[in-house]
């Protein structure tokens, strides 16, 4: 499989590797990294892309199954994570003593979650349509950046 990729250099230490929902690799690296360093990453991933870019098949295929979403299926989704999200960011806050300030649910194209530094949590409402595993790793994930920036 020939691998089609765009390189991006920004102000950052490591390189990383993103299969976008339209099989687009892009591959960020630091500023002032050589061509051919970044091929040879790729190159070194291109079993890991490869995997990735059929599970992104396999997903749209699933997504485009189920039709578009309503407005109504919408509003549902919004919510049923009105409930079950702020349930879970709770049990776990509570249970690793991490306080967060607010909880905002919303439909998000790119972003399962984020944090913010004033310690608001942002959920996409559709991790209700995950596994609860999926969902929960997302809330411990998003619970630890504030762990991370009391300890400093």
């Amino acid at each position: 499989m020939e691998i089609t990729y765009v390189i991006q250099k920004s102000r950052r230490r490591s390189i990383s590797i993103q299969v976008a929902d339209n099989r687009k690799i892009i591959v960020k690296v630091p500023l002032g990294t050589p061509t051919f360093m970044a091929e040879n990453f790729i190159r070194e991933k291109k079993d890991w892309i490869t995997k990735q870019i059929e599970k992104v098949e396999k997903q749209s295929k699933l997504a485009d199954s189920m039709g578009p979403l309503t407005e109504e299926d919408i509003r549902q989704i919004k919510k049923k994570a009105r409930v079950i999200i702020p349930q879970r960011v709770e049990y776990y806050a509570k249970m690793a003593g991490i306080s967060y300030n607010r909880i905002f649910i919303r439909l998000q194209k790119s972003r399962w979650g984020s944090c913010s530094v004033d310690g608001n949590l942002n959920f996409n409402c559709l991790l209700v349509l995950m596994p609860p595993e999926v969902l929960d790793s997302v809330v411990v994930h998003e619970l630890c950046h504030l762990l991370k920036s009391k300890i400093r």
